[in-house]
């Protein structure tokens, strides 16, 4: 693990080529007010070096109201869409997996978001996204 980066506390750091960000479970609703999508930008900029990795989102610790948002808000962002590979988020239930696959399929977006309720799965799927992307370069 290295470059971590805390920020509101939300913990950013670099493992594999992977961006990991760490969503608390003290992170709360009114955070989001805040301009979360450039805090979210400036981290991934600032750990990549100018360079594409996939991004994985922890929001496993969050309440199921509160990861919708999350993920709705992170999932479509432009800004954050120019800086990743691609993006992963790591739910706590299959309940949250469903609604979250239903949204994002209903939605088609530029850059694959891809949710995963298992550690190992989302790993896997951010080194097949990074196996991929270097073999095109």
């Amino acid at each position: 693990m290295k470059n971590k980066n805390l920020v509101n506390d939300i913990k950013f750091w670099v493992d594999q080529n992977i961006i990991h960000c760490s969503i608390p479970n003290g992170f709360e609703e009114h955070s989001l007010e805040e301009d979360i999508e450039a805090l979210f930008f400036n981290a991934i900029s600032t750990l990549s070096n100018d360079r594409y990795m996939p991004i994985m989102i922890d929001i496993q610790a969050v309440n199921f109201l509160l990861s919708v948002k999350l993920f709705k808000l992170l999932s479509s962002n432009a800004l954050i869409n120019t800086a990743v590979l691609s993006k992963t988020f790591l739910v706590n239930s299959f309940v949250l997996k469903a609604y979250l696959s239903l949204y994002n399929f209903t939605n088609d977006p530029i850059v694959p978001n891809a949710i995963f309720n298992n550690d190992t799965a989302a790993m896997t799927y951010c080194d097949h996204k990074i196996m991929v992307f270097n073999a095109l370069s």
